[in-house]
């Protein structure tokens, strides 16, 4: 038997516009993440240390102009983005996508 929270909060759809990455939720919810703090948000190494919170990415040291050059779920359905103009990857779960919609 599925889970209701398991499959409520799963994606169906990821799609992206200039200024924001748009998923589409099983559950007919959509959600718009904005581009600049969603890239802000990146948990990867070379952006911050997970276990103390200390950000090495700021706001202000992000690209100007950011851009998508991909956008999709991986393996795990959790969004996977690589961010132009300088090909960062970043990876989100789905349920933490969930809680900040």
């Amino acid at each position: 038997m599925d889970n209701p929270m398991t499959s409520s909060t799963s994606i169906k759809s990821v799609g992206h516009t200039d200024t924001s990455i748009i998923i589409d939720w099983a559950d007919a919810h959509t959600s718009h993440f904005p581009l600049r703090w969603l890239r802000y948000e990146c948990k990867c190494e070379q952006c911050g240390e997970s276990s103390t919170g200390i950000r090495f990415v700021t706001l202000l040291s992000l690209p100007k102009e950011l851009s998508i050059s991909r956008c999709g779920l991986d393996d795990d359905d959790d969004l996977a983005v690589t961010w132009g103009p300088d090909e960062h990857h970043s990876r989100y779960e789905h349920a933490w996508l969930r809680r900040h919609c």
